[in-house]
């Protein structure tokens, strides 16, 4: 039996055993067998914080028998990637430059052999300085100092805020100087020993371990000077309350007005009432004591609605829901004329007026024209006639035709009976010559001598003689004016002859013989 104390990596070989030159025995190979093992000489236990823009350096040595294979990954990656590896027997250095943000992660290392497996990994925490602060403004300022305010930044960066620097220069000079510091939670700053009517500019900047971070956007501000700094007053508001909203409106149309009524409001001394017509802004209406008004301050009809506030001494409450729109229609007092029934009297009355002037300026017409029928009836002339029906229709479709307003129309009427009285005057002498004359019934019971048809409006408008004639002129009367017949019924049409008995009478219809 073969015993190896103290047993070193130098002992593994092949070992036989031997009686003689002669008598070997068969060799036994005799091996060292030893799990793996990390160190990482550079103590990182758990986690490693680093400032960004530096550098990371460790080392790895891994022990195990047979010689394990080592792999080290950065957030999942072959470190390889992003740092210098080299590999020195068992120790394999790793370099990382100009750390980042964007580094931090996590480190895992692993050694593998036929013993078995080891691993270790630690946390790597790149911190950076804080982004700038937030929304800088002033306020409160006078002749020598100002009131700055900020808000935190919005990344720490790993680093938490220990402090922030305030610095300020004036137009005329490009240095920044540090005038004050604040510690993390003060977010607030009052600079002083500032000259009157100056221009300056101001910038805060966040710290933490890292350093200072990028400075704020700069403000500029200027001092008043002394004269006006006495001048001025500030007024500070009264701090006030929020009361309860009040509850909805119920409005309704009461005898001409809005009637309005809501809760009372705990604590509210007054109520203000606002009013608002469809499509325009709130008005205020009123400001009441009592939880009831009643507006009768409508002037004009529309879809109104009603909201009301709460009010207090040094006390205000947000305005309630609009109400439900109402439709309001004003009573209107019927002893009291309104502009529209002003406007209707006073057109009423210049309408009576023009049918008055109208009416006589027809009138006048109407009398030259019977003048001049008169006169023109006095003469023999041819007339054509139409019949007793005719007559009626032809009646009715002109007074249809009249308008009070068409004073021109009347004038062109009263022409035409001045021209047609000028061509029948005309027709006149070649009538006399007939030896024989066609008698016509008038529907007025006239006897008339025919003339040519006219052509146009002269064919409506005759010239009917009166009974007046020349001596031995037959007169003829119709036995009835106005012969009413129906549709399938015998028309009948008689008429009597006077002052001659050897006539030869001729029926005619519009200027053509019937019979």
């Amino acid at each position: 039996v073969l015993q190896i104390f103290n047993f070193e990596k130098s002992d593994v070989g092949s070992y036989h055993a031997a009686l003689n030159s002669n008598e070997i025995s068969a060799p036994a190979q005799l091996s060292l067998q030893i799990p793996p093992a990390i160190e990482i000489r550079e103590g990182f236990e758990d986690k490693a914080v680093l400032k960004a823009h530096t550098d990371l350096d460790f080392q790895v040595f891994v022990t195990g028998e047979p010689s394990p294979t080592v792999s080290i990954l950065h957030n999942h990656s072959q470190i390889k990637d992003r740092a210098l590896v080299k590999v020195d027997d068992d120790v394999t250095k790793i370099r990382m430059k100009n750390l980042t943000l964007a580094d931090s992660g996590f480190i895992e290392i692993s050694a593998e052999n036929a013993c078995g497996t080891s691993h270790k990994d630690f946390e790597l925490c790149v911190v950076d300085v804080p982004s700038a602060p937030l929304e800088l403004s002033s306020s409160n300022t006078t002749s020598t100092s100002t009131m700055l305010t900020w808000l935190a930044p919005k990344d720490t960066n790993g680093s938490p805020i220990t402090g922030y620097a305030i610095q300020r220069r004036t137009l005329d000079n490009p240095r920044w100087r540090t005038v004050g510091k604040t510690n993390e939670t003060t977010l607030t700053f009052e600079a002083n020993e500032l000259f009157s009517s100056e221009d300056y500019e101001f910038r805060v900047i966040a710290v933490n371990s890292v350093g200072e971070g990028p400075a704020s956007t700069h403000i500029e501000i200027t001092t008043l000077n002394e004269d006006e700094e006495q001048e001025e007053k500030i007024e500070i508001p009264t701090e006030t309350a929020l009361l309860e909203t009040p509850s909805t409106p119920i409005v309704s149309v009461d005898d001409g007005k809005a009637a309005l009524s809501w809760d009372t409001v705990d604590g509210a001394s007054f109520y203000k009432i606002e009013r608002c017509k469809e499509g325009e802004d709130w008005l205020e209406i009123a400001i009441v004591t009592r939880a009831d008004y009643a507006d009768r301050s409508i002037m004009d009809d529309g879809v109104y609605s009603y909201r009301i506030t709460a009010k207090g001494l040094n006390s205000s409450s947000e305005p309630s829901s609009s109400s439900t729109p109402l439709v309001f229609e004003g009573k209107k007092d019927k002893d009291t004329p309104t502009r529209k029934t002003v406007e209707d009297k006073r057109s009423k009355e210049s309408k009576s007026q023009q049918e008055d002037v109208l009416t006589k300026t027809e009138d006048k017409i109407e009398e030259k024209a019977d003048q001049e029928k008169e006169e023109a009836a006095s003469k023999p002339i041819k007339t054509r006639h139409a019949s007793p029906v005719d007559a009626i229709l032809d009646t009715r479709q002109r007074l249809k035709k009249r308008k009070p307003v068409e004073v021109e129309r009347r004038a062109s009427i009263q022409q035409e009976n001045t021209d047609a009285k000028q061509q029948e005057q005309s027709e006149i002498a070649p009538a006399k010559k007939d030896e024989e004359k066609d008698v016509v019934i008038s529907a007025a019971g006239t006897a008339e001598t025919s003339k040519p048809p006219k052509s146009g409006k002269e064919t409506e408008e005759t010239l009917v003689a009166d009974s007046t004639r020349k001596r031995g002129a037959p007169i003829l009367k119709p036995i009835s004016d106005v012969v009413t017949v129906k549709i399938g019924e015998l028309a009948k049409l008689s008429v009597n002859v006077e002052g001659s008995t050897d006539i030869h009478c001729l029926w005619k219809k519009d200027g053509k013989t019937i019979m």
